[in-house]
């Protein structure tokens, strides 16, 4: 299964059940989506280390913070990003932190990653989609 119909699968879950569907479509997700999902949270993570606008390639080739996240983890993360960011983004500062808080609590990534992540969804996920 590809990581957009996995993502669509999650969202179309109730919200109190969308980990669960994370799990059963983590089980159905083709090596490319993996790949994908492991690149975007790599990159995430040594994004802070790097500080610059080098490409995507040349980010996986530096030897640095190791991928940290369970992939259901990072599914949900990316559903949300998907689905939810440009909502969230308008909301008010103190309740937009506290979402994320709430979220990086029950995803177990920590903030500033979630921050990451979500600040590279389009760069990575939704352009290798396309």
């Amino acid at each position: 299964m590809d990581l957009e119909a996995a993502l669509d699968a999650i969202w179309q879950s109730p919200p109190l059940q969308r980990q669960e569907a994370a799990r059963r479509q983590l089980a159905n997700l083709d090596t490319s989506a993996v790949d994908l999902l492991t690149v975007w949270d790599y990159q995430a993570s040594v994004a802070e280390q790097q500080r610059g606008n080098q490409s995507l390639h040349q980010s996986t080739q530096q030897p640095g913070t190791p991928v940290v996240n369970s992939l259901v983890s990072l599914l949900l993360a990316a559903q949300f990003a998907r689905d939810h960011l440009d909502t969230l983004l308008l909301s008010p500062p103190e309740v937009r932190n506290r979402r994320i808080a709430d979220l990086s609590n029950e995803w177990h990534i920590e903030g500033s990653q979630l921050r990451r992540l979500f600040a590279s969804f389009a760069s990575v996920i939704q352009q290798a989609s396309t």
